[in-house]
């Protein structure tokens, strides 16, 4: 199990960057058998209204890419 606070940089507006104290990435990991690991990743501490929508779609898409990127490397 991992993990990671996340600190919201500039690309995000000020009043989500002022109220990202509950934002966490948790990774879990559970070996399969010696070549296969279940990753699952869940953000939590999301808060509410169009900015931290926004900053939610920013992590789907970005998450996603990583995931993607993951996958292809382990081919």
């Amino acid at each position: 199990l991992i993990v990671i606070k996340v600190k919201l940089n500039k690309t995000f507006s000020a009043s989500v960057r002022a109220t990202d104290n509950n934002l966490f990435e948790i990774i879990q990991l559970k070996k399969i058998d010696d070549k296969h690991t279940n990753i699952v990743a869940t953000m939590v501490g999301f808060g509410d209204g169009v900015e931290w929508e926004r900053a939610y779609q920013f992590f789907v898409k970005g998450n996603t890419w990583t995931n993607e990127q993951l996958r292809a490397a382990n081919k």
